[in-house]
């Protein structure tokens, strides 16, 4: 196994535990967590969308 290889395993293994735990969380951050982590839409683009604002917390 490459170690490119590998970080993609552990990757997806971290990924699968965490999408796991989404529904424990709050429904907005889990709803937001999962397009931005897990659906790769911009965090910016979420905030306008849902008329928010956007910031790192």
């Amino acid at each position: 196994m490459s170690p490119a290889s590998g970080n993609l395993f552990f990757e997806a293994i971290v990924c699968a535990r965490f999408h796991g735990l989404l529904p424990s969380l709050n429904g907005n951050h889990a709803g937001r967590m999962k397009r931005i982590d897990f659906d790769g839409e911009s965090p910016a683009q979420i905030a306008k969308e849902l008329k928010d604002t956007y910031r790192i917390e």
